[in-house]
């Protein structure tokens, strides 16, 4: 069954001078997709989701919307200081109040009193809230930036079975791996402005990385050990071209041979001296550049499925 395609970005690029936060990254969102979105604080995550949702536009690429976004960011600590009520927060996301009402009974057992201080409650309810705000947008990709940032164990619970039960998609930035294990069938991997897309829960992401990094590891071992040998191939190379030389220099005094017969040893020595050691260092370059390509590998997107053999049930990487 082909699922319907939520995002499509091409290309996509983000800049703040000087630092490239995005560069040149690609994917597709489809209905179904469940996405975790990990990478180092400041690597770009939220940047992605803002992205996506249309609140930030990229420096370059292409983006095609074929959904109803709707992000809902970090549940900003000031925000339990302030004088907001729940109202004036359901308000200024442009959302109706009765409706938020009727889906936080119907989605998640719970009511408020809608004039209480959002800084009464907890972060348990402070989600329960802005998930029932956000669904009042009827939104078809949820786009979450930490929302397991100060909850509780039961307020994880309620979140976990939220996500399973929503029928769109959604992306999760998390730091919490026991978490994305249970609600992640996919995760994306923000490193140096590119996104490495791994298949499975975050377990699967962790045994795909470490054999990645493996393989990876015995790649850049076999180009190195090639340019080693390159490179004393050309040292042998300048040597017998040096001796060549030489000879040539010796045979020039030798009268017993013509001007045309020295000029044709001197010659054929300087011309297979020139294309040897062309064709030598022009291999020298390459697999130089190689090995500097697998040191960086990691900066570059590639797209890894982890999947189990149906006999033994072992767990392989397969292009």
């Amino acid at each position: 069954m082909i699922k319907k395609t939520y995002i499509t970005a091409k290309n996509i690029s983000y800049d703040i001078a000087p630092r490239k936060i995005l560069d040149g990254v690609s994917f597709t969102v489809s209905k179904g997709d469940r996405i975790g979105l990990i990478g180092k604080n400041g690597s770009g995550k939220t940047t992605l989701l803002k992205i996506i949702s249309r609140i930030t536009h990229p420096s370059s690429g292409f983006i095609e919307t074929k959904c109803r976004p709707y992000y809902l960011p970090q549940v900003d600590l000031l925000l339990f200081a302030s004088n907001l009520t729940v109202k004036d927060y359901i308000k200024k996301n442009k959302a109706e109040a009765w409706t938020v009402k009727a889906i936080l009974e119907r989605k998640f057992d719970s009511s408020f009193n809608f004039n209480s201080r959002v800084s009464a409650l907890s972060g348990g309810e402070l989600m329960k809230v802005c998930l029932a705000t956000g669904l009042a947008h009827s939104p078809d990709l949820l786009l979450l930036d930490e929302p397991t940032n100060h909850l509780d164990i039961l307020a994880l619970e309620v979140l976990r079975k939220f996500l399973l039960d929503f029928n769109g998609a959604y992306i999760i930035i998390s730091h919490d791996p026991l978490f994305l294990d249970h609600i992640a069938e996919q995760i994306w991997e923000l490193h140096d402005s590119k996104i490495t897309n791994f298949g499975g829960n975050y377990s699967y992401y962790k045994e795909q990385k470490r054999l990645y990094e493996e393989s990876r590891e015995r790649k850049r071992e076999a180009a190195t050990k090639k340019l080693k040998k390159l490179k004393k191939s050309l040292r042998v190379e300048i040597r017998r071209s040096a001796r060549s030389e030489k000879t040539g220099r010796i045979m020039a005094h030798d009268r017993s041979m013509s001007k045309m017969e020295i000029g044709h040893f001197k010659n054929r020595a300087s011309a297979s001296k020139g294309i040897i050691k062309k064709g030598l260092t022009t291999k020298i370059s390459q697999a130089e550049q190689q090995v500097k390509n697998l040191k960086s590998a990691t900066k570059r997107g590639v797209y890894i499925i982890l999947k189990k053999e149906p006999d033994r049930g072992r767990r392989t990487l397969i292009n």
